[in-house]
This record gives C-alpha cells, sequence and structure tokens, in this order.
C-alpha cells in the first residue's frame, strides 16, 4: 500500500494520483489497474497533515514504483511511505 501526506510547511498535497510500477525484469512503466482494466486512480489527501492509505489489491511485485499526481491544492507536494509485505500478501 501507499501512504501519502502534504507538504509539512505550506499547504499544498495531492488530492488524486495513479502509480506506475517496474519489475527488476521489466523496463516498461506499468499502470496499477482496477478491475475493470483501467487505470486506478488513488484518492490523496485533503490538508497537508493527516495521513492517507491506500491499499493495492491485488498486491504487485516491483522494484521501483512511481507516482502520478492527477489533481493538487496549490501545488504538487507529497510525502511518500510505501507499505510492503515481505512474504505472501494476502
Amino acid at each position: 500500500g501507499i501512504l501519502t501526506q502534504g507538504r509539512c510547511d505550506a499547504d499544498e498535497w495531492i488530492t488524486k494520483y495513479s502509480i506506475q510500477y517496474r519489475s527488476i525484469e521489466t523496463l516498461n512503466w506499468i499502470y496499477y489497474k482496477d478491475q475493470t482494466g483501467n487505470n486506478r486512480v488513488f484518492y490523496g489527501n485533503s490538508d497537508r497533515s493527516s495521513t492517507v492509505q491506500n491499499l493495492l489489491r491485488p498486491p504487485i511485485r516491483a522494484r521501483f514504483i512511481r507516482l502520478l499526481p492527477l489533481g493538487w491544492h496549490t501545488r504538487i507536494a507529497a510525502r511518500m511511505e510505501l507499505l510492503m509485505c515481505m512474504h505472501k500478501c494476502t
């Protein structure tokens, strides 16, 4: 999953985003998709300090992950943390 927050010292944050990922075997970035096959849109923050958690279900195996802002308040700013499972995820 992914945890996001806004900028710590200003009223700037992302309100929605998509993610792309790459495995160690591929060079191409892959959009994380929803159940219908569309690029999944995650809802982000509504202020700069609260934490928003979005889980990746189904989980992915990735070496690289990038966040693609689709909406923001004032300017694009984000603090991000990845939630990982080191074994089989359920």
